[in-house]
């Protein structure tokens, strides 16, 4: 507690030389690691720039290989609902003539076949179902796709942030509210918060 002029002095004298100490440590701090960071940067920037090139040799390739991919999915597509297609009316096909041939020993060979050919057109209907999905496998490597969700914003205007808000972590939300805060000081409330004026004692030589 200062109650006098002659006790605050000698607290100003030393928060002063404390401060000026504190900078010269940093500033020698600053010198004796420069050139380690230096290196660190440039070795950093050789590996990074190394790095993104093979990155985009990866993924323009792969842009070029799945074009070509998604015809052979699309073609597997086709060629096996076609399949699954022409099995169904050979089934019902069967299935008519077994209807037609009513009992005689041509009727009971008929529906065996009828039911052999059903059975054969479910199997190719639920191929179809799954056909050209999952990874190709190749001698060189594997292919395989994905179709994550993602987005792009058509108007800035209508994104209401409050539906966001549980993407936001606190740290996020404070830092916006500071800038919030240090642009507009207390010309703009915000619902919630509280704005005020944080009064600060600082020294100066």
């Amino acid at each position: 507690m200062v109650e006098f002029d002659e006790q605050r002095d000698p607290l100003i004298q030393i928060g002063i030389d404390a401060g000026k100490l504190a900078k010269a440590i940093d500033g020698k701090r600053l010198d004796t690691t420069k050139p380690l960071r230096d290196e660190v940067d440039e070795t950093n920037k050789f590996f990074q720039a190394l790095g993104a090139r093979m990155d985009r040799i990866k993924t323009r390739f792969e842009e070029i290989v799945g074009v070509y991919d998604r015809k052979k999915r699309d073609e597997q597509r086709r060629q096996a609902a076609e399949a699954a297609r022409l099995a169904q009316e050979e089934a019902d096909r069967k299935l008519a003539e077994a209807q037609a041939a009513q009992h005689s020993v041509v009727a009971d060979v008929i529906v065996n076949e009828a039911i052999v050919a059903e059975q054969r057109a479910d199997r190719l209907a639920a191929a179809a179902a799954t056909a050209g999905t999952g990874p190709t496998r190749t001698d060189a490597g594997t292919i395989s796709s994905s179709s994550p969700w993602t987005f792009a914003v058509e108007d800035w205007q209508k994104v209401n942030v409050a539906e966001l808000r549980d993407q936001f972590s606190v740290a996020e939300i404070e830092k916006a509210i500071r800038a919030h805060v240090k642009r507009f000081k207390n010309t703009r409330p915000l619902a919630g918060v509280r704005i005020f004026q944080d009064e600060k004692t600082r020294f100066r030589g």
